[in-house]
């Protein structure tokens, strides 16, 4: 007989079976990163349809189980801030744990598990961070005046308040560095902390005129993080006025500003200008800029007022001459005797003058006509012949030059009406600064009438000084545009909006500031007839070229449509900048007026890095970049629109080769720099492109030269270099 309870009994066993075998966690948690204060949320779904899920807790540095979320209700202490949504899915039970205002005692492993222990387990690690600390208050520059003449004084002290707010049990590491060091400053930096708060107080006691400094304030990220970013920062910013007299001339109408030539605190001094002439001495304007509207000796005097003791500063002389007319003088007198005089003096001076030319001309043509010299004899026919009309204008730029210098001298000489204090040592000045000034003109003209003479380069290059800019310091950007303009060189990094500034001779940084609409600056030239710079920007959706003042004041600009390599200014003013990737070269006016474009594919140019435009007309270039098969220096006829002549061939080590040209400079005379980027040298190259010798080698200290700037003035050739951990400029004497 069959026992009626076994179909049930298996019926039963059946069914279990069935629901061990289905018990499974389709969803596992993941493990997941918070923040201190935000939200986070673990998710977890079981194969059984209305299965409960159960949620436990291991705390950090614990192997215990706290029991989080079961049979329906949260459990001490996860009620408030913990949050359980629970639904059902085809096939499956979901549950997510939601946790908000996330702590740090919410660190540690989460473990979930279908209700009755029938499925499997799963954990997730929650890890709690620190929040960022945010900057509760910004720096601001500090102002010293350190001394305005010879009123010196001992300045107060400078102090300067960084905080930040944070999250969590631990404050973040905060500090004061100065801008070109990472060392933390220790003295005179006080710090306070409250529970959400810690301020970092940095006092600077003894300020001095060279302590015009730039202060960065910094915090960790986190509490452990090794990782800063700059809270704020700011600018000690000294003044300090010297007695500096300075004599300049003026023409009528055109305008003087005795405050840009001299650096005051404007907030602590007065202006007052006074006119001396045959009627007296009377003041005219108490601005500091005027546009003298008759003849006369202008002089400029600053009084500042420093701790209530009173300076007087005579800043600035100014003779205003009349433009129209060759007899004019610095004081205008009723004395006709002394014109009169003047003109035979100045007719005297003429005649000796012009013999002196004929002798040297003629001097010149027997030197040219024994030694037979196939080229010096071209040149003083071409100057007999008037033929040579360029050569002809130069000479007499001299001539012009020469005689205003003599004129000058004369009147300055023969001047009894300018008397006062310090007048007799300024000319003692200006009578010796003349004499020179004559001696180099007549030099020039003498070189220039024998023909072409080289210049005479150092056999070995002397290290003036290098030049490490904060961008390089801070964060080792590359030097991107260098740029020469009034005895200052102004510097543009990568990827940087700040604009450096340092002093030609001294190589000392002069002062900054931020150009807002720099993002990629590419490269940067100097014009002296426009006294202004220009700088090639290759934003991501604008590609445009930045015309400003010597103190970053936009003046204009214009977009290129193409991405700009390199920028340079021609003898006429005009813009030349080069496209790299499309290989065409774009010239513009100076207000960016599009002139003309040269596609340079056409004569087998390709990536083109950067050209010059001579006197001819015609332009220099070099291309050659990475893989390309020809790396050399070309010069265009732009009438032909062929090569009129080139250095270099396929990439090499070689003298007659380059490898990855990127910078080109032109003396005087018109050899030719080319900075050979890959070999690690500076070349020199004749007029006819003849190889000369190299110039600055590896051997000098330079790596990777990208940029090369000459300055002839100071005999000095600056030096761009690309190396991984040094990006510096280097300043050579080469001359």
């Amino acid at each position: 007989m069959e026992n009626p309870s076994r179909p049930i009994f298996l019926w039963i066993l059946f069914g279990l079976s069935v629901n061990i075998a289905l018990a499974a966690l389709s969803v596992r948690p993941s493990d997941t990163v918070s923040v201190v204060g935000t939200e986070t949320y673990f998710d977890c779904a079981s194969t059984i349809k209305n299965q409960s899920i159960e949620w436990y807790h291991y705390p950090i540095g614990t192997s215990e189980q706290k029991l989080v979320y079961g049979h329906n209700r949260f459990h001490l202490p996860y009620l408030g801030r913990f949050h359980l949504k629970v639904y059902n899915m085809t096939g499956a039970y979901r549950s997510n744990l939601l946790i908000t205002d996330v702590t740090e005692g919410d660190a540690g492993v989460y473990e979930c598990q279908d209700d009755g222990g029938l499925g499997n387990k799963s954990q997730a690690q929650l890890t709690v961070l620190h929040s960022e600390p945010l900057c509760s208050s910004n720096m601001t520059s500090g102002e010293v005046i350190v001394g305005v003449n010879n009123c010196g004084f001992t300045p107060e002290a400078v102090k300067f308040s960084c905080s930040v707010k944070y999250t969590g049990k631990t404050p973040p590491t905060l500090e004061w560095i100065r801008v070109g060091q990472n060392a933390p400053l220790a003295d005179g930096v006080a710090f306070n902390r409250t529970s959400d708060t810690v301020t970092a107080d940095l006092t600077l006691e003894g300020v001095s005129s060279t302590d015009g400094q730039s202060f960065t304030c910094r915090a960790a990220k986190t509490s452990t993080s090794t990782e800063f970013f700059s809270c704020s920062s700011g600018v000690v910013s000294i003044w300090h006025a010297t007695n500096k007299f300075s004599l300049t001339e003026k023409k009528l109408n055109e305008s003087v500003n005795c405050e840009e030539e001299n650096s005051v605190h404007r907030s602590l001094c007065s202006y007052e200008w006074t006119k001396s002439d045959s009627k007296g001495e009377a003041v005219v304007s108490t601005e500091p800029a005027m546009r003298p509207d008759s003849l006369g000796l202008y002089r400029c005097t600053i009084n500042c007022t420093v701790k209530r003791q009173p300076c007087s500063i005579n800043r600035m002389m100014v003779n205003v001459v009349d433009p129209g007319s060759m007899n004019g003088f610095l004081l205008q007198t009723t004395t006709q005797t002394y014109e009169a005089s003047y003109k035979s003096a100045f007719i005297v001076v003429l005649i000796l003058f012009i013999i002196l030319i004929i002798l040297i001309v003629g001097l010149g043509a027997a030197v040219f006509i024994c030694r037979k010299k196939k080229r010096q004899y071209r040149n003083a026919n071409s100057l007999m012949m008037g033929e040579n009309n360029e050569k002809k204008g130069e000479i007499q730029k001299l001539q012009n030059e020469l005689e205003e210098e003599r004129r000058k001298y004369n009147k300055l000489k023969s001047n009894d009406a300018m008397e006062g204090p310090g007048f007799d040592g300024m000319l003692a000045k200006a009578q010796a600064q003349w004499a020179r000034e004559r001696e180099v003109l007549l030099k020039r003209l003498e070189d220039l009438k024998k023909g072409p003479v080289g210049v005479e380069y150092l056999a070995k290059p002397k290290l003036r000084g290098i030049i490490k800019t904060a961008a390089s310091s801070s964060e080792n950007k590359s030097i991107k545009g260098v740029a020469l303009f009034n005895n200052e060189l102004y510097i543009i990094s990568q990827k940087e909006s700040k604009v450096e500034v340092y002093d030609s001779t001294s190589l000392q940084l002069c002062r900054t500031w931020q150009q807002e609409e720099l993002t990629c600056p590419e490269d940067a030239c100097a014009c002296i007839r426009n006294r202004c710079l220009y700088i090639s920007e290759n934003k991501q959706h604008v590609k445009e070229i930045l015309r400003i003042d010597p103190n970053g004041k936009i003046i204009n600009k214009w977009q290129t449509g193409n991405e700009v390599c390199r920028l340079s200014v021609s003898s006429d003013a005009t813009v030349v900048a080069v496209v790299h990737d499309n290989s065409k070269l774009m010239e513009y006016s100076a207000d960016g007026n599009h002139i003309r474009t040269h596609d340079l594919s056409l004569v087998n140019i390709e990536h083109p890095m950067h050209a010059l435009k001579l006197r001819t007309g015609n332009y220099l270039i070099i291309h050659g970049y990475l893989e390309d098969t020809i790396h050399r220096m070309c010069e265009m006829d732009v009438g032909s629109n062929r090569i009129a002549k080139s250095f270099g061939r396929e990439k090499g080590r070689g003298d007659d080769q380059l490898s990855n040209p990127s910078c080109l400079a032109v003396d005087r005379e018109g050899s030719v720099m080319v900075a050979d980027a890959t070999n690690g040298r500076i070349v020199l190259l004749g007029s006819n492109f003849e190889f000369k010798r190299k110039i600055v080698t590896k051997e000098d200290g330079i790596n990777i030269p990208t940029r090369i700037l000459l300055d002839e003035f100071n005999r000095t050739l600056y030096v761009g270099d690309y190396k991984s951990n040094d990006r510096v400029l280097y300043a050579f004497e080469i001359e």
